[in-house]
């Protein structure tokens, strides 16, 4: 997520949330960085699209092909007086993850 100054007490933070929702669970991810701004939120999950100088600009397109395969929905924005939020939700139906298997190796997915 892009960066800003730090808050009035110099502290950068990161704020993970995951809770139980409407058949699903959301998972959201907040910084105290500079947030997203509007013309990037519209591209950021297209390959390439990068705020850092030495970003390659793949991690939210990868990050939404496997929520998407996964049945979920993903979306990035800004928080005022705080910063970028990146939220995801992704059903609990396992049929869902049972077909998005394909997208990992092998040797690293299990079944309960």
């Amino acid at each position: 997520m892009p960066s800003r100054p730090r808050g009035s007490c110099g502290t950068a933070y990161v704020l993970v949330r995951a809770r139980p929702v409407a058949g699903g669970v959301r998972l959201s991810v907040v910084d105290n960085g500079g947030g997203f701004a509007a013309d990037v939120r519209r591209s950021a999950f297209e390959p390439f699209v990068t705020t850092r100088a030495s970003g390659m600009g793949m991690g939210l397109a990868i990050a939404r092909r496997v929520v998407e395969a996964h049945g979920g929905r993903i979306g990035v924005g800004h928080l005022s007086g705080a910063g970028a939020v990146v939220s995801l939700w992704v059903p609990t139906d396992t049929a869902h993850a049972d077909r998005a298997d394909r997208l990992v190796p092998l040797q690293v997915t299990t079944h309960g």
